[in-house]
């Protein structure tokens, strides 16, 4: 009877060291080689929103102001602001036009003006702040995925050229009729589509594009004229899959699940912040599961500053966020959150 009982703890223990192994071999599939410098949490004082839903998305803050969307209300713009120490939330209706495109409709805004991207057809709204129910439509010659105003009257885009294969940075300037669309090329590692899919930003004559599946993001100014081509902290260079045709409709597909190396994006005037999707060697896998990891590069020659992390808020990671000045905007779940950023 003891010699049974010492072989089921002797295997008992084996299974736990077994398991322990596979655990602890999971939790170090995704770290890097590198280290992060954190700092103390630049993160002061938090507004909070529950917005009920989680459709939400966010179309433009500024220093007053933050302007959200919603997925499945696509013809409404929502503000949300303090007044008189009181969060107001409102609802507008976007032009009666638009209601023969329920579906697609994706927004972004800048300054005083509203863009209104048609996703599943090339063709794009423009319309004042002020009097959002009064937009001015315009025919593209091709389907807008990421973008981002650059002014009132221009933005940029990305859009695949079939033609040559490549994914392309496009600008538009609305109020010059003369101008022709101006491009820069994305560097392709597979198809020139899946594997150049990435981020858009832009503020104060600086416009990134951070890769979602290797470590590079481009500066590039107004007029997309680059100004220099960075690299995250991590080593990921190159994409961790191939791209593979699917015999039933022709598409493209992953040949395995992707490794996401930048998962999003936001600038301000003095820095770009990436959230990774890469553990360091010096965190734990506790930490990075329960916070998300903002990486910070200086905008002027992309160097890396400090990193630092954004808590899960109620059992949720942020979804998305954006940063104006001081002041960063973050959607984690159904709630709106608002700080205020102070770097030491």
């Amino acid at each position: 009877m003891k010699r049974v009982i010492i072989v089921l703890i002797f295997i008992v223990l084996a299974v736990g060291v077994a398991l322990s192994s596979l655990i602890l071999l999971k939790s170090n599939e995704d770290r890097g080689d590198f280290e992060r410098r954190f700092i103390d949490s630049p993160l002061i004082g938090t507004d909070t929103l529950d917005l009920k839903l989680n459709s939400f998305y966010l179309v433009g803050v500024d220093t007053s102001c933050i302007y959200l969307g919603n997925l499945t209300q696509t013809r409404s713009l929502f503000t949300f602001y303090k007044e008189a120490g009181k969060t107001v939330l409102n609802q507008f209706n976007l032009a009666d036009q638009l209601a023969a495109h329920p579906l697609g409709l994706k927004l972004s805004a800048l300054q005083n003006s509203l863009f209104i991207v048609d996703q599943q057809k090339p063709a794009i709204w423009m319309a004042d702040l002020t009097d959002i129910a009064a937009a001015k439509e315009y025919a593209l010659s091709h389907y807008m995925e990421q973008h981002t105003p650059l002014s009132p009257v221009s933005l940029a885009c990305t859009s695949f050229n079939k033609l040559n294969k490549q994914t392309e940075i496009i600008k538009l300037d609305f109020a010059d009729k003369t101008s022709k669309p101006g491009n820069y090329k994305l560097i392709a590692q597979a198809d020139g589509y899946l594997c150049s899919k990435g981020f858009l930003a832009y503020t104060n004559n600086h416009l990134v594009y951070a890769y979602t599946f290797r470590n590079q993001f481009i500066c590039l100014d107004s007029n997309l004229q680059e100004f220099y081509r960075g690299k995250t902290i991590d080593a990921n260079e190159h994409i961790n899959f191939k791209v593979v045709k699917l015999e039933s409709d022709s598409s493209r597909n992953f040949s395995k699940s992707p490794l996401y190396v930048n998962k999003m994006i936001a600038l301000n005037e003095s820095y770009l912040f990436i959230n990774s999707g890469i553990r360091a060697k010096n965190e734990t896998a506790y930490a990075f599961k329960n916070s998300s990891a903002i990486d910070v590069y200086q905008i002027n020659d992309g160097r890396y500053a400090f990193s630092f992390y954004i808590p899960m808020y109620k059992g949720e990671r942020i979804r998305t966020f954006k940063v104006a000045g001081s002041r960063m905007a973050v959607l984690a779940g159904n709630y709106l959150l608002t700080y205020n950023l102070k770097f030491n």
